[in-house]
């Protein structure tokens, strides 16, 4: 197996609404190579990660020189992807994401449980970006972002897996570095799209498809009749259940055995205002901490104002639970 490590600059800024979210956090720019689309059949021939921390930019790259080296390729891949809070990927969560763990699976390795930022997924379908464009395949996006010239490859994925056969026979050095650089440019290419988020409706998408938060990352979150649903995966894992008192006016029940955790917390509806008590549940600091946000009035969250959702003032409210009240009751 090759491994390519390098520092690397990254002149992007993702913007304020993605550091509402996701400040602080470490990230992992993450692309795979493969054999073809299904991982029962095909292999993973090539990871490329970038990770982004307090400390900088780390590239990396994970190439099999023979195919029995997908196991090292793939534990490799999962030992860089522990170290971070979200992964960030095109298309990950239908592809990349399976594939990696359809192929670990075979081998026994385990997958690290992170948080998928998927901007494929986002722009499909929190944007208006298919209507406007001829596609919404990575490159579409550079290019509606003004920045396909910063790319330096010129084959497609397709033709990266022909060349590596190529390059498995041969062992050419100028076929493995067109595979590599294909890959590099696609992983740099992807953060250079984390702008792309201000062209969809982000604060609607972390509400329905999840945000990291203190103790793992929440799934979904949903109105539904007068509760508000939050569905979530724990990190470590728990089993625990409760019933809403008077001081906790909600309920909550962790599953250890598939890491999941579900939140219902009640709310009151007058003239088709949909509210709930963020004092009563969070305390009078932390629910004070809200007061600025528009959704927020004298300590209750307004969740919904007739078909209007707060999907903001909804999700920073989940953030602050599951971080000032989770870890207390569950001890994590």
């Amino acid at each position: 197996m090759l491994r390519i490590t390098d520092n690397t600059t990254l002149l992007t800024s993702p913007g304020r609404t993605f550091d509402t979210y996701f400040e602080k956090q470490n990230l992992a720019v993450f692309d795979i190579e493969t054999t073809g689309l299904n991982p029962t059949s095909s292999r993973l021939i090539l990871s490329g990660i970038i990770s982004v921390n307090s400390s900088g930019a780390f590239f990396t790259q994970l190439l099999a020189e023979d195919l029995s080296d997908e196991k090292h390729v793939i534990e490799e891949t999962c030992s860089v992807l522990s170290k971070a809070d979200i992964i960030i990927t095109y298309n990950g969560r239908h592809f990349d994401i399976p594939f990696l763990k359809k192929r670990a699976s075979a081998y026994g390795i385990s997958v690290p449980d992170k948080y998928n930022l998927d901007l494929y997924t986002l722009v499909r379908d929190y944007s208006a970006l298919g209507d406007m464009l001829s596609g919404l395949k990575q490159k579409n996006i550079e290019e509606f972002l003004g920045i396909s010239t910063f790319r330096s490859d010129t084959i497609s994925g397709y033709e990266s897996v022909r060349l590596f056969e190529r390059y498995l026979n041969t062992g050419s050095f100028a076929l493995r570095n067109k595979i590599l650089l294909h890959n590099a440019d696609d992983i740099r290419q992807l953060y250079r799209l984390l702008p792309v988020i201000r062209s969809t409706d982000f604060h609607k998408a972390m509400f329905r498809t999840g945000f990291p938060v203190r103790q793992g990352y929440i799934k979904s979150c949903r109105l539904s009749g007068k509760n508000l649903v939050v569905k979530g995966i724990l990190n470590p894992p728990c089993d625990y259940i409760s019933f809403p008192t008077t001081d906790a006016p909600y309920s909550v029940r962790a599953v250890r055995a598939d890491k999941s955790v579900e939140v219902v917390f009640p709310c009151e509806s007058t003239k088709g205002v949909t509210f709930l008590d963020a004092i009563r549940i969070l305390g009078s600091e932390a629910a004070h901490e809200l007061e600025s946000l528009p959704g927020v009035e004298s300590g209750y969250l307004i969740c919904s104002t007739g078909n209007e959702i707060s999907y903001m003032e909804i999700n920073l409210f989940v953030r602050e639970f599951f971080s000032r009240c989770v870890s207390h009751m569950l001890k994590v």
